[in-house]
């Protein structure tokens, strides 16, 4: 049996106040990443996670941080 993976990238736009929390946040979450950001506080985020489940899990959970205005899907494989 083949191991699967599940990859998506999100823009998340958060509260220039709240940047370092969210980036200190995002980088103690399982399976996300964050590659790259902008002066406008928005920031490229990758997740990477073994079940489709757990990708859902941990985008949900950086949706809820303090702080996140927005948290978009931009592309999405599963494997």
């Amino acid at each position: 049996m083949e191991e699967q993976f599940f990859i998506a990238s999100y823009i998340a736009h958060v509260r220039s106040e709240n940047l370092s929390s969210a980036l200190m946040s995002i980088a103690e979450t399982p399976f996300a990443e964050v590659p790259a950001t902008d002066e406008q506080s928005k920031l490229v985020v990758v997740i990477d996670a073994p079940t489709e489940g757990e990708l859902l899990d941990t985008a949900e959970n950086i949706r809820g941080y303090e702080g996140v205005l927005s948290f978009l899907p931009v592309y999405q494989h599963a494997e």
